[in-house]
């Protein structure tokens, strides 16, 4: 069993102690490689051999792509080194995408909606270094019923270590933090819900972003053994989350009580829903890495 969340207490309602202004702000930055080559002559010194290429911090690899995958696309997921490598092994955060009606590859790794590594570079700066890996689904995956059905979470993991090996980093399976947005969370036989009803120490935690908020989701809690930190917005899906309490206070036993913490939290301007993905990372992650 992981540790126990010690320090986090149960909260109900908005709970948004220190956390500030919040702006989410998305710079794109275009880098311009020049490079320079010298011809030289047939008599010509001998000429050092290349340098051996550097490790990608950010790259796709594939898992389980015949399942995940329509055809004609290809590596699934993207792995992404937050922060500056270091020789430790890395904490790993899983991110679980919500509906793809697009059917978009790498959905939120630059791909599609939006692009989390800026974010997590920066989380990082905070949390210091981890690796960050994000399958993406795009065959039935507009219905949550059809989401993540199948998702092998300790499989995926495996394709993680092996993907930051390429990376040129380690992976610590013991400290994964696994993260789901929206329709991840909102059907009881897959996604959240099936990494809820591991019996072993993976995930070490849960963060649920702006997912379903209901009984159902409370007595799965309440049948974890790890940390569930449930997120979300009201601006564009009001909700109430008495039903999630009422499921989950039904049915904990009295010493995981502080398994479940709740956070309303701030999201201003348009498309919300998406719009509380970083900031849900940015107050949640630097505190579920220290697990």
């Amino acid at each position: 069993m992981p540790p126990g969340p010690r320090d986090f207490t149960l909260a109900v309602g908005v709970d948004v102690r220190g956390l500030g202004t919040i702006a989410a702000t998305i710079a794109f930055a275009m880098i311009s490689a020049i490079e320079v080559s010298a011809s030289a002559g047939p008599n010509a010194p001998n000429i050092a051999p290349p340098k051996s290429p550097v490790p990608s911090r950010s790259l796709a690899f594939a898992y389980d792509d015949a399942r995940l995958l329509l055809p004609g696309q290809s590596k699934s997921s993207w792995l992404h080194v937050a922060g500056a490598p270091e020789k430790r092994e890395l904490p790993l955060v899983v991110f679980l995408h919500g509906l793809n009606w697009m059917a978009q590859n790498h959905v939120w790794m630059g791909g599609g909606r939006a692009d989390l590594r800026p974010i997590a570079d920066r989380i990082a700066t905070r949390s210091g270094a981890f690796a960050i890996a994000a399958p993406s689904q795009t065959k039935d995956a507009a219905m949550a019923r059809t989401l993540w059905t199948e998702f092998d979470l300790a499989a995926f993991v495996e394709s993680a270590v092996v993907a930051g090996r390429e990376a040129g980093v380690r992976i610590d399976r013991g400290r994964v933090i696994l993260v789901g947005h929206s329709g991840a969370g909102c059907s009881t036989d897959n996604g959240l819900f099936s990494a809820m009803s591991r019996d072993d120490d993976l995930p070490r935690a849960i963060l649920a972003i702006d997912t379903c908020i209901d009984e159902e989701m409370g007595r799965g809690i309440a049948r974890t053994q790890r940390l569930v930190w449930m997120t979300w917005q009201e601006l564009e899906w009001p909700r109430d989350p008495t039903g999630a309490m009422r499921g989950f206070l039904e049915e904990v036993e009295p010493e995981r009580v502080e398994y479940l913490r709740m956070d309303k939290l701030p999201v201003l301007g348009t498309d919300a829903h998406n719009s509380i993905v970083p900031i849900a990372l940015e107050r949640a992650l630097p505190e579920l890495l220290r697990l």
